[in-house]
């Protein structure tokens, strides 16, 4: 069996909250920094779908890595799993929706080219060109001029 198949439970778990795989080599496409939040229910209940997953044997390239990698920062509140009763305070259960979303990739400031949501989150500002022309990520806080505020519509 390739893939994850012959992965046991604890190998799943660490590859979706750490993103290493069983030999502990950091995956660099895993978004394990949004992962971590997840309840352990939730992440159970992930196993359980790849689980049911039908296997298939496919042989893939060996990966291609430079240099060491480092973990990515979760946002901030996110760097644990949540338990189901923190999940009960809306404002709690917001950080967790949008870690899993990943809301903060596109809408907080970069530093150094790559999105910073521990210093400077939710400020927006990331370009994204289209053929339809250029789109901005909008600033998702509750800054009072610049940021998405109740009673406020987006320009």
């Amino acid at each position: 069996m390739s893939g994850v198949g012959a992965w046991s439970d604890a190998e799943l778990r660490a590859a979706i909250v750490e993103g290493r795989d069983p030999k502990s080599r950091l995956a660099p496409v895993m978004p394990s920094d949004s992962y971590r939040a997840l309840t352990p229910s939730d992440l159970d209940a992930i196993i359980a779908v790849l689980r049911k997953t039908p296997p298939v044997d496919s042989r893939l390239p060996a990966q291609e890595r430079h240099g060491a990698l480092e973990p990515r920062n979760s946002i901030p509140g996110a760097e644990r799993p949540f338990s189901e009763t923190e999940l009960a305070n809306p404002e709690r259960r917001g950080v967790y929706i949008a870690s899993l979303a990943r809301c903060m990739g596109c809408h907080s400031g970069e530093v150094s080219g790559a999105p910073d949501p521990q210093r400077r989150l939710g400020e927006g500002g990331k370009v994204f060109r289209t053929p339809a022309g250029a789109a901005v990520a909008s600033n998702i806080t509750s800054h009072p001029t610049k940021g998405v505020v109740p009673g406020r519509t987006m320009s």
